[in-house]
């Protein structure tokens, strides 16, 4: 098997490797264990798949760990890791709450380590056979599969079954006219489109501009904005202007460059403006509820705000100094002693942070590491040439880290992992190619063949 010049490793995705990664890309991005939840109780099967797939990644793929992930997927794993060791640890050392916890909680970060880890690995193993633009092409189609199914809400309603306790929160999502797909909740729904829109948007503006991918970012900017998550449209618009400025840095290079994704972009935009602005009309029309209408009105945006997410954080505040350092113990900050009541009469908020969660948990320790992976990848971003991979790699980051402030776990939901994985793996094949390879090191591709002739060894390409 032929040497990549830039990893130096001889590794490649064969075919069974292939088929765990874009088995485990289905199951993660379309978030099939919550669809066999909603419609027959149970999602185990689903879970108990992608880990077996992410298990046999892990053990096959012949990458080193340190290139897949690079220094920013170690401290995604280690923030992680952190969080579960100290947070369970703190628990059992003091045993506050122990009769109430949630014990499947804890498999949660240690599924989205394995997850992140396997698609890290396998991302780079696939990058050996395809460049970075397709190999987020063909993510980018799956994404937008699942912002169909999210699409298609309404019609999906009528084939869930919501008689188990934890399907509640689904069940007032659909119950509240918002779509969610097969995810548990809006929220959940809302960052997969975002994502979407994230990549395809890396792909508009990339030096070979796709205008193929302009209905991804149409799916992705609709399916997002009918969740009625006012954090999906915050993402919405940190994106839009991170890739307005991308293309502005460089039409000043090329003037000719960026002119049908910026009219694709300000027309996605500006049907968004539109859409609020005329809101009430758009709501007749669409047959939305009132509710979500209210959702959109300013005033009622800022009021619901300061009523519902700062009450919540400077309550996790107040709990976080009683335990700065190490927190109170997993699973305290989910469900917020003294909270309001959320998505069932019994249970309170939680603290609808994941910088928050992990902190009051955990200590500052993860989240001081969380923090560090996101610097760490929109540092690289700056400093690598403008490309598709690097790009992309930056609005994913700015998903996950703009995402973290006003939900809950996103750091180890099943979706954003496989994208964190595959964004760390993008990221560390791009600034080794920016290195060049090391001294000494031959440049080799893989479709280049050797053949013995008379005078000795001659390299040849073929195909």
């Amino acid at each position: 098997m032929p040497m990549n010049p830039m990893t130096g490793s001889g590794a490649s995705a064969s075919r069974p490797v292939r088929f765990a990664f874009w088995l485990a890309a289905i199951l993660a991005l379309l978030n099939l264990n919550h669809a066999s939840n909603l419609v027959a109780g149970t999602g185990l099967p689903f879970t108990v798949g992608l880990a077996l797939c992410c298990a046999f990644l892990c053990l096959t793929v012949r990458v080193p760990a340190r290139r897949a992930l690079g220094a920013p997927g170690f401290l995604i794993v280690a923030a992680l890791a952190s969080y579960l060791l100290i947070g369970v640890g703190v628990l059992l050392l003091t045993g506050d709450g122990l009769h109430t916890t949630d014990y499947m909680l804890p498999m949660r970060p240690a599924l989205a380590i394995l997850i992140i880890v396997a698609s890290a690995l396998g991302a780079s193993a696939m990058l050996q056979r395809i460049e970075a633009e397709w190999l987020l092409i063909r993510i980018l189609a799956i994404l937008a599969a699942a912002c169909i199914v999210v699409l298609m809400s309404p019609w999906l309603d009528r084939f869930y079954s919501f008689s188990t306790t934890s399907l509640i929160a689904a069940r007032d999502g659909h119950g509240q006219g918002r779509f969610i797909g097969f995810f548990s909740n809006p929220n959940g729904a809302s960052i997969i489109a975002c994502y979407a829109t994230a990549l395809a948007l890396s792909l508009l503006f990339g030096d070979r501009s796709r205008m193929s991918v302009a209905p991804a970012a149409l799916l992705g900017s609709v399916a997002a904005f009918l969740t009625f998550t006012r954090t999906g449209f915050i993402v919405l618009g940190v994106l839009f202007l991170l890739f307005l400025g991308i293309s502005w840095s460089r039409l000043r290079l090329r003037r000719t460059f960026g002119v049908w994704p910026l009219a694709v972009t300000v027309l996605i935009a500006g049907g968004g403006v539109l859409s609020i602005v005329n809101f009430e009309y758009f709501a007749e029309y669409f047959v939305i509820k009132e509710s979500q209408i209210n959702r959109l009105s300013w005033r009622h945006a800022v009021a619901h705000f300061d009523e519902s997410r700062f009450s919540l954080w400077s309550l996790g505040l107040s709990q976080i100094a009683e335990s700065p350092l190490f927190g109170r113990g997993i699973t305290h900050f989910h469900f917020l002693e003294s909270a309001s009541r959320c998505q069932h009469p019994l249970t309170p908020c939680g603290v609808h942070s994941t910088y928050l969660l992990l902190w009051g948990e955990a200590g500052v320790l993860p989240p001081s590491l969380l923090l560090l992976f996101v610097g760490s990848m929109l540092w690289s971003w700056w400093k690598l040439p403008r490309s598709v991979a690097a790009d992309a790699c930056a609005g994913c980051t700015i998903v996950f880290s703009v995402a973290c402030v006003g939900v809950d776990g996103v750091a180890y939901f099943i979706g954003p992992s496989f994208l964190t994985g595959v964004s760390c793996a993008v990221m560390a094949r791009a600034v080794r190619e920016s290195r060049g390879p090391r001294p000494g090191q031959t440049l080799r591709t893989p479709s280049a063949s050797v053949r013995t002739t008379a005078g000795g060894i001659t390299p040849s390409v073929t195909g």
